[in-house]
């Protein structure tokens, strides 16, 4: 639950962002240095968040260290 509030919360941050530098460059003519910055931005945003997924994942899924039902030894 709060995964996905804080990337739901990250991503729209990071949107607002973007929109508001796009909005102060609106009115100069150098609008294609915005749109330039903005493609990398969010490429770097996505690439963090399917990362993270691939470690939440492997983490979901790996036993603990310490075992819960100790294995008698012979």
């Amino acid at each position: 639950m709060v995964y996905g509030l804080l990337w739901t919360a990250l991503s729209l941050g990071v949107g607002l962002l973007m929109m508001l530098v796009l909005l102060m460059t609106t009115s100069s003519s150098d609008i294609g240095l915005a749109t330039m910055a903005m493609f990398p931005l969010s490429v770097l945003l996505a690439a963090m968040f399917f990362s993270s997924l691939w470690f939440t994942f492997l983490g979901s899924f790996q036993p603990d260290d310490d075992a819960l039902i100790d294995t008698p030894t012979t």
